[in-house]
């Protein structure tokens, strides 16, 4: 199961659970190792009365504490044009969990875009290979120091 299936089997936030010593669930801990896990991370998070997703900022709160953000290579990407306010609510909260935040906004013309429209699209293919270089190199940096 990968981080995005993860995040809506997370228990609501409670930092009495969170404390040094304590046990975490164990799907939270789970989630932790999966982020430890990962060279980098890669998020494209829709945006919901202009704030990110309930669940996914829930995600994000139960890692305050584990330091499991610190430096890892994030890039952040938004797909909508109309979309800003969760996008610079994750990058401030990634900011303050110490990720490694490379942000990018890719301008779509539609919302309803298959798969086949997007990589027929030169400009947006073209941007999307900027963020994941920008990604991989990042990734390069950490491993070569």
């Amino acid at each position: 199961m990968g981080l995005s299936e993860s995040v809506g089997l997370l228990p609501h936030f409670n930092p009495d659970l969170d404390g040094e010593g304590m046990e975490l669930p164990r799907e939270v801990a789970e989630f932790h190792e999966r982020i430890r896990q990962a060279d980098a991370i890669l998020i494209s998070s829709p945006e919901y009365i202009h704030g990110v997703p309930g669940s996914f900022k829930n995600a994000l709160d139960w890692t305050a504490s584990s330091g499991v953000f610190i430096g890892k290579p994030l890039a952040l990407i938004n797909a909508s044009a109309t979309s800003n306010h969760a996008q610079d609510s994750l990058i401030e909260t990634l900011t303050v969990l110490m990720a490694d935040v490379t942000s990018s906004r890719i301008p779509l013309r539609s919302n309803r875009l298959s798969l086949d429209d997007v990589l027929a699209d030169s400009a947006i293919v073209e941007k999307l290979q900027e963020v994941l270089a920008t990604l991989i190199n990042a990734v390069n940096s950490r491993t070569s120091e």
